[in-house]
């Protein structure tokens, strides 16, 4: 919000770029929670994951040019590609149980590489975890996919939005129209409507990102939808109206507990065979992670010496380093009082050598 305070004092941006403006703030806010990021600074919590993240920035080739030539080969790049059959959508599978930070190791990408980038790379981002982002029917994520856009291109904000408009009205007047439609067994008008919306947003998608030969989508908590069959059909119509014709500048990373091996037969995604995998940071890793963290919630309160309790050492079990279990321990302390930290700095400990079945923790030499 500190963002949104300063622009908010410059008179010369009208009313409707200060609402894309704090409109834009509160979807990025979100990803910035993952990291951990400081308002003040600008650093973050976010540590190792660097296979990981360049498994990512390959996957989408999002690197930033960093010279003139650099840019004009991938326009040239992206040209030569369209004088070819249309291929598919690139895909990638992100999997991992939960708390080992699939979501933040997103978020890291997307701040560093995508929304940060010298050339800008449009970038939806779907969160299945929470409730409003589960969808209903394939336009809903058309809807969300064109608001966000909106909310990154300040040339098209207008454009999207009056698609997003378009499409939201349709929804409503043709709810009624798609029941009777079902009821006749004849759903053909419903379906051309459909497939004009996603023509109408390619091509704009396309004018934004006339500088990059990149489009980047995420699909994140994929779990949350993979026991609804309705959910699941609407997620493969939406990506089918999307991809059917080809798109190859566009990069799908599903992120989820398990694999969607149905998509892998799917003639217009081009999918990775070996998925993206996660496992607990090292010790160094997560004793960084749990000091930077600390210092961000109790600033000069903090301990560093706390970390190695935290973070344990190879003796413990790995589940002990996955960055779920270290927010929260790191959160046990800053909500402790400040007489009470050390001693739940302590029993955190203790309770993780119990688990380990060591009969002290004085095993772990700090």
């Amino acid at each position: 919000m500190e963002r949104i305070r300063k622009l908010s004092d410059i008179s010369l941006f009208r009313p409707s770029e200060l609402k894309r403006q704090r409109d834009r703030a509160e979807w990025l806010t979100p990803l910035e929670i993952l990291v951990g990021a400081s308002p003040q600074d600008g650093t973050d919590c976010f540590v190792g994951r660097r296979n990981e993240l360049k498994t990512l920035v390959n996957f989408t080739d999002v690197l930033r040019p960093q010279s003139v030539g650099e840019m004009e080969t991938r326009l040239l790049r992206s040209a030569s590609s369209s004088c070819l059959p249309s291929p598919g959508a690139r895909a990638m599978m992100l999997v991992a149980p939960s708390g080992l930070g699939k979501s933040t190791l997103v978020a890291k990408f997307a701040m560093t590489y995508v929304l940060k980038s010298a050339v800008p790379f449009p970038f939806i981002y779907f969160n299945f975890g929470t409730a409003s982002s589960r969808p209903r029917r394939s336009l809903d994520l058309l809807v969300e996919a064109a608001r966000q856009l909106s909310l990154q291109f300040p040339d098209y904000c207008r454009s999207f939005t009056n698609l997003k408009g378009r499409v939201s009205d349709w929804i409503a007047e043709g709810d009624d129209v798609g029941h009777r439609s079902k009821k006749s067994g004849d759903d053909s008008a419903l379906q051309g409507s459909s497939e004009t919306f996603f023509v109408s947003f390619r091509d704009q998608l396309q004018a934004t990102s006339r500088w990059s030969d990149r489009t980047v989508m995420v699909f994140d908590a994929l779990e949350t939808i993979q026991s609804s069959p309705d959910a699941m059909s609407d997620l493969k119509e939406f990506l089918r109206l999307l991809c059917a014709n080809g798109f190859p500048q566009l990069r799908l990373l599903f992120a989820g507990r398990a694999e969607v091996a149905e998509f892998r037969d799917e003639p217009w995604l081009d999918m990775v065979k070996k998925p993206l995998t996660l496992g607990p940071l090292g010790i160094a890793e997560a004793c960084e992670m749990v000091n930077r963290l600390g210092a961000l919630l109790l600033r000069d309160n903090w301990r560093p010496s706390w970390a190695n309790k935290i973070a344990g050492c190879s003796n413990d079990p790995p589940g002990r380093r996955e960055p779920l279990a270290l927010r929260v321990g790191v959160e046990r302390i800053c909500s402790a009082s400040k007489e009470q930290r050390d001693k739940v700095v302590g029993d955190y400990a203790e309770s993780w050598a119990l688990a380990a079945g060591s009969v002290s923790n004085d095993r772990c030499k700090r």
